[in-house]
């Protein structure tokens, strides 16, 4: 398998898992599975056929990875067959290794991604995201690759929102031009009526607008001045002198 990052597949997969280092196991694991997707992609859907899992070269590398998750960690079969492809991949099953060496490394894989299947299953989108993340950076590295990566476009938008959103820039233009040619019609119409001449208007004559008359306050009318009654005066009695 030509890979992206040589490396000493065997030694680092059997080292961490002796160590029990699950977490760099499911590292390696996660760029085995890359190359695979990458490099040699019928390689890994033959594997996956091979446990009855249906996959074929129409299904994208996000697919790929779904059924690898799926079924790392219970489907015995595809553990096996992932597990000699992955041999095969870094040359393992090669003549100065013997049949019996051969068989016992496949063996010694295959026990291992049983420990890393059971990790994958607990996080399983974590699994995923290092996995796509690799398959992303070496399919950008290979100008000939030609296969679809994601069921959909990662920002969320599928072919049927870009043709929505088509549609909807074509409606705007249409009703632009619309209002356009409108417009020039009912500029048309005057210049029609005035036998073609164009309706001028001289910019240089100011317009001068009559100030408001202000009407004045009502005036109240004047209050009428009541008469003031006057008392009578008092009659002063001159007592009679006594006799």
């Amino acid at each position: 398998m030509p890979q992206l990052t040589h490396h000493d597949f065997y030694s680092n997969f059997t080292a961490s898992l002796k160590t029990g280092d699950l977490d760099l196991t499911n590292d390696i694991l996660a760029n085995e599975v890359s190359d695979c997707i990458v490099f040699e992609t019928d390689k890994i859907i033959k594997a996956l056929n091979q446990a009855e899992i249906k996959i074929d070269k129409n299904n994208t590398d996000e697919d790929i990875v779904d059924a690898v998750i799926k079924n790392i960690n219970t489907n015995e079969k595809f553990k096996k067959a992932l597990a000699f492809t992955i041999a095969e991949g870094n040359e393992m099953l090669v003549a100065k290794n013997d049949k019996t060496k051969q068989l016992k490394m496949i063996d010694t894989i295959t026990k291992g991604l049983s420990k890393v299947g059971n990790e994958v299953s607990k996080n399983p989108e974590a699994f995923k995201t290092s996995t796509m993340d690799q398959v992303v950076s070496k399919a950008a590295k290979r100008t000939e690759y030609k296969r679809t990566i994601w069921n959909k476009d990662k920002s969320g938008m599928g072919e049927g929102k870009v043709l929505l959103i088509a549609l909807g820039v074509l409606a705007v233009g249409v009703l632009i031009i619309y209002f356009r040619q409108k417009r020039s019609v009912a500029q048309a119409i005057p210049n029609m009526i005035m036998g073609g001449v164009p309706i001028q208007h001289d910019p240089g004559t100011p317009v001068i607008t009559p100030e408001p008359i202000v009407s004045p306050p009502p005036v109240a009318p004047p209050t009428a001045v009541q008469p003031i009654a006057l008392l009578p005066e008092p009659v002063v009695q001159t007592p009679t002198p006594a006799h």
